[in-house]
């Protein structure tokens, strides 16, 4: 610890931010490789998922409609040319069935 004043700039400023989301995307994707009942197509648009939210840290269900929409907004070019906009639709569906 320091006794340095945080300047009002730094607050959202985590040094440490990159490295942690970085070990962490990579910890999420061998954690859903390892999965054996789900395919190859559900496991994709699972880790796209889980590594676009991993940095976004929500903390209630009312802001999920709005990152799965920039979630749609962002990867949705993606997810088309990958074939995997049924494998969304079915987490979308996953995804609703808990939170609501």
């Amino acid at each position: 610890k320091s006794y340095e004043p945080i300047l009002p700039h730094e607050f959202d400023y985590d040094s440490e931010h990159e490295e942690k989301m970085s070990w962490m995307e990579e910890k999420t994707k061998q954690l859903i490789q390892d999965f054996t009942d789900v395919n190859e197509a559900e496991k994709a648009i699972m880790i796209m998922w889980n590594c676009f939210i991993l940095p976004k840290r929500p903390l209630a269900d009312h802001q999920v409609p709005s990152l799965v929409r920039e979630f749609v907004e962002q990867q949705g070019g993606d997810i088309i040319k990958r074939g995997l906009v049924k494998n969304l639709i079915l987490h979308l569906t996953n995804l609703h069935s808990l939170v609501y």
